[in-house]
């Protein structure tokens, strides 16, 4: 996950609201404004184009994402509208959106606990260190083992790899003080989002080398 810095929200929502206080996501069904799409729109603009959960690429193709809301508008119809409950997921079978269901999670993308409270490992394997992030992982299965996730690993292991190689970095090196300064630049690299766009997976490959880099020190 990636910590997801909410916003007012786009032009047509707030005026839709305006006119209609007590209408929910399902009012707009037919949704000749294009409503829905604006929502989406204003989410892949805030989330710099990664899914909120799993944080690969989306908005790239048609039906690759969707309005996600965190909690559950069958059970909550008074958030549905609301943009501190709105993201963009994936629309990936097996998991983020579609593997969560009507669920809840114990951690959310608007809290700073899913990027100190979940952590990556270089093999692509998220590693979940409190019982809430635990019951997160689990609901939307974002792979802390194969068996859970192995493409979803697979792809995150290869971003990873892909990174660390284009930086001449060799993960069984060994890692002295001047790695934390090298750490530094490289996250600064990976936060860069040309044309408003992160790099695939960016937010996991920043957690996976501090990991990494922690884990080795001496």
């Amino acid at each position: 996950m990636q910590q997801i810095i909410k916003t007012s929200g786009p032009v047509k929502l707030i005026e839709y609201k305006r006119y209609h206080p007590t209408y929910r996501y399902d009012d707009l069904e037919d949704d000749p404004e294009q409503i829905r799409l604006a929502i989406r729109q204003h989410c892949l603009e805030e989330q710099s184009y990664l899914c909120a959960y799993c944080c690969r690429a989306i908005g790239v193709k048609d039906r690759d994402c969707m309005n996600e809301h965190i909690q559950p508008r069958q059970k909550y119809p008074q958030y549905s509208l609301d943009m501190n409950n709105i993201i963009a997921s994936c629309t990936t079978k097996g998991c983020c959106d579609d593997a969560k269901d009507n669920d809840e999670i114990a951690i959310t993308p608007l809290s700073e606990r899913c990027e100190n409270e979940l952590k990556f490992n270089l093999s692509g394997t998220i590693k979940a260190i409190t019982p809430d992030a635990q019951q997160t992982v689990q609901v939307l299965k974002l792979g802390d083992s194969l068996q859970q996730n192995q493409k979803l690993v697979d792809m995150r292991k290869q971003a990873i790899a892909s990174f660390l190689f284009t930086q001449n970095i060799e993960p069984n090196d060994p890692i002295d003080i001047e790695d934390d300064e090298l750490l530094k630049l490289l996250i600064e690299e990976l936060k860069d989002a040309p044309h408003g766009k992160l790099t695939p997976f960016a937010p996991v490959i920043i957690n996976a080398l501090k990991t990494w880099v922690e884990g080795n020190k001496v």
